[in-house]
């Protein structure tokens, strides 16, 4: 018989640490609009990385969204509970002239140098207020991927190997290893950043943050949605490629358009950088994610809170946690909900039921059946 065209929508959920606080107020501020109803039962598929990660498995377990946001409110200054080092003692050192000077400025300031040396070696954030708001039975306890209610695809790195790894719910056959994984473990080893918290470990294997892949895992979702769920829309503009009509609702952590410093030299070393690589290579990413799905693949499709255009040229560091950062994140987000409710592409979101992961299971079932 022929394929009926169908609708499918994916919520996409970017990182950033402590911004996650504007990705979660603006899920709160769409819950409410919508009578309260858990935002999971509109969307086939969620994609969430890092904190977008964390967010994400809370809502597949139908968890409200303003729970969520307030959590990660009083989180926040637990998690992140020391201004990030940026290493002035071992800079001053690295500008001193001659091995004279050095061994002169190093004699006068070792303990200085010492203690810098040794916030080099090691993550900066202990990960424990995580771990424990996340094993709580309020989120996640000792629940299993399997546990969770509704399709999640979220992004991490296996360090050991190199290579991407996406944590995936068993919505389709092939899918049998990650659903025994419990979700306390996904959730850590998608929010690992590198120099801000330790290489989570999930069974024999170690895992790292998946903002170093797929920060705006829009991308990530629209080929797990054509290659594991048939989704078959039009590509490119071509109606030709299909006739389902998949659409994304993509939701940022007010990362900024991140520009390059260029009063510094040429030739950078790791002291010039410092994190700058890490935020640029995240910048990047989304831009890229954007200009190749929202403007290529699915022109028209792709709703953003806040869009690419939009977004600032300086935001909240994604360790700040004081008043003024949560203020405007917490702002923003009410904004970009206030003015996103008054469109009807965005309110055709919450038009949609999505089917659940045991009606998918289901549904494979029934086709593996068929097939006998």
């Amino acid at each position: 018989m022929e394929k009926q065209p169908k609708r499918f929508q994916v919520l996409s959920l970017s990182g950033g640490g402590y911004r996650g606080l504007h990705v979660a107020h603006a899920l709160e501020l769409i819950e409410k609009h919508n009578d309260g109803n858990p935002i999971a039962r509109h969307f086939d598929l969620i994609a969430g990385t890092s904190i977008g990660g964390i967010i994400g498995l809370a809502l597949a377990l139908e968890i409200p969204a303003a729970k969520i946001r307030i959590a990660l409110e009083e989180l926040g200054p637990k998690l992140f509970n020391k201004p990030k080092p940026n290493f002035p003692h071992i800079q001053e050192f690295a500008q001193q002239n001659t091995f004279c000077d050095k061994l002169a400025y190093g004699f006068l300031n070792q303990e200085a140098l010492s203690q810098e040396t040794k916030q080099a070696d090691n993550a900066w954030y202990d990960p424990t207020p995580l771990k424990e708001l996340l094993e709580s039975s309020e989120f996640f306890g000792s629940k299993r991927l399997k546990d969770v209610l509704h399709p999640i695809i979220v992004p991490a790195i296996n360090y050991g190997t190199g290579l991407p790894k996406f944590f995936k719910t068993d919505h389709h056959k092939s899918f049998t290893f990650d659903k025994e994984l419990p979700i306390v473990d996904v959730a850590l080893g998608t929010s690992a950043a590198p120099v801000y918290f330790p290489i989570h470990k999930v069974n024999d294997y170690r895992i790292v943050d998946g903002g170093l892949v797929a920060n705006d895992p829009t991308q990530v979702a629209v080929h797990e949605a054509m290659m594991f769920f048939n989704v078959r829309p039009a590509l490119f503009g071509d109606t030709s490629t299909g006739q389902d009509d998949l659409r994304v609702l993509s939701i940022g952590t007010l990362s900024p358009k991140l520009l390059g410093n260029l009063s510094k030299p040429l030739n950078q070393g790791l002291l010039d950088w410092g994190l700058g690589f890490f935020d640029l290579a995240a910048s990047a990413q989304e831009a890229m994610s954007a200009f190749m799905v929202d403007d290529h693949m699915l022109p028209g499709k792709v709703y953003r809170l806040p869009t690419m255009d939009a977004r600032p040229e300086s935001a909240p560091d994604l360790a700040d946690v004081s008043l003024q950062a949560t203020e405007r994140l917490k702002g923003s987000a009410a904004a970009l909900v206030q003015t996103a409710t008054g469109k009807d592409d965005f309110n055709a979101f919450f038009q949609h039921n999505a089917l659940n992961l045991a009606t998918v299971r289901e549904n494979l079932k029934g086709n593996d059946d068929a097939k006998l």
